[in-house]
C-alpha cells in the first residue's frame, strides 16, 4: 500500500515480484501511474485496491482507471474507488466529503478478502 509517490511504489510491486516477495495485495492510493507503466498482468496478480479524488489538482483519477482497466481486462481482481472530492491526500484530512470513509472502504475490501479478521 501506498500514498501519491509512493503509491507509485506499490503499483510496480504487482508487476515486478517473485513467488517469495509476491505482496498478498496492492493498494495504490491517489498514485502517478501512467499507462506506459502498465507491464503485463501476470497470471498470478495480486488482488488491486485502487482509491483516488476526481478532483485531484495532479490529474491521477486517469491512472488509476488505466490501472484499474487493466487488471479487469486481464480477468484478474480489482477494485476502484473514484471519490467525487477529495482532492490530494485526502487520506491524511477529514474533509467531510465521502472521501473521509475511504479507511472503511479499505478495511471491509481487506475483510472480504480474507486478509484480516
Amino acid at each position: 500500500m501506498g500514498f501519491s509517490a509512493g503509491g507509485t511504489l506499490a503499483a510496480s510491486t504487482a508487476f515486478n515480484y517473485t513467488e517469495e516477495n509476491k505482496p498478498n495485495f496492492v493498494a495504490p492510493i491517489y498514485a502517478f501511474f501512467p499507462k506506459n507503466m502498465i507491464d503485463t498482468i501476470p497470471a498470478d496478480a495480486p488482488p488491486l485496491f485502487i482509491a483516488v479524488a476526481a478532483n485531484d489538482p495532479l490529474n491521477l483519477q486517469p491512472h488509476s482507471v488505466d490501472l484499474f482497466t487493466a487488471w479487469n481486462t486481464a480477468k484478474k481482481d480489482a477494485e476502484l474507488h473514484v471519490f467525487n472530492q477529495g482532492s490530494h491526500g485526502f487520506g491524511m484530512r477529514v474533509q467531510k466529503t465521502t472521501s473521509d470513509n475511504w479507511l472503511n472502504i479499505f478495511t471491509n475490501w481487506l475483510t472480504v478478502k480474507g486478509l484480516i479478521q
